[in-house]
């Protein structure tokens, strides 16, 4: 069952041809979640079990079975929902080469309505301002490719304190081929470092590269187990000028 909106194409008369794919259209889909794993890249996708036709020019329409989907701060929900039918309605978003798209399709859904009748709506994050006396810490980040929670924050203050809601002291992600990392330090503070943690204790081994914000680390293409390194943040108010 499949319901298109908007500049989204569907003929009655043409049943057995695939669905149109327009860039920014509108959708409405009935379809099951699912979760596929490309290398060290998952993508969440919702198949219905029709053909579509993605279009991204006048000479480039792909035949895709499976759409990716994607909904603001509701990551973990979604993950829940794998296997399971549910309604989705949104914006279609199209980018033939993007390798952050499965099939170079996305759905940014305004709506998820499940089996049993509750809805699902985006959500903004909040983060609550991490601790006004904090000037340095540190966070190891565990990256497990095909685990429910791929990265696993662990933070430490300067003496070696853990701390607690460690997901709000670092944030990091992949990019599009999934062969580096790249993490960032929360608003207020700087990366000042990479190096390794004992005991809660951070010991440095490289400085940032000049002109990088952010720590880099470079990753197999396919990380069989995981990957694990550690980032010192420092308050940008707190670093004395060389």
């Amino acid at each position: 069952m499949l319901y298109l909106f908007g500049a989204l194409a569907c003929c009655t008369c043409q049943a057995q041809q695939p669905y149109k794919l327009i860039d920014g259209a509108a959708i409405k889909l009935v379809g099951t979640i699912r979760l596929e794993q490309r290398g060290n890249n998952s993508y969440l996708v919702i198949r219905s079990g029709k053909s579509y036709e993605a279009v991204f020019a006048s000479d480039d329409r792909r035949t895709v079975r499976e759409i990716g989907i994607i909904m603001d701060g509701q990551w973990d929900a979604l993950k829940v929902l794998i296997g399971q039918n549910v309604t989705v309605s949104g914006i279609l978003q199209l980018e033939p080469v993007s390798p952050y798209y499965l099939n170079g399709t996305l759905i940014l859904a305004k709506s998820i309505r499940l089996q049993n009748g509750s809805v699902l709506l985006p959500q903004t994050k909040v983060v609550a301002p991490l601790p006004a006396d904090l000037a340095q810490f540190h966070v190891q980040v565990t990256f497990s490719p095909r685990a429910s929670d791929r990265f696993i924050y662990e933070a430490w203050d300067s003496g070696g304190h853990l701390l607690l809601a460690s997901r709000d002291y670092l944030y990091c992600r992949l990019n599009g081929p999934g062969d580096v990392m790249n993490c960032d330090c929360p608003d207020g503070f700087a990366f000042t470092g990479t190096g390794e943690i004992k005991g809660g204790r951070f010991s440095k081994v490289e400085d940032p590269q000049e002109g990088f914000n952010f720590a880099q680390f470079e990753i197999a293409d396919t990380v069989r187990h995981y990957v694990r390194e550690a980032v010192q943040c420092t308050r940008k108010a707190a670093i004395v000028p060389k």
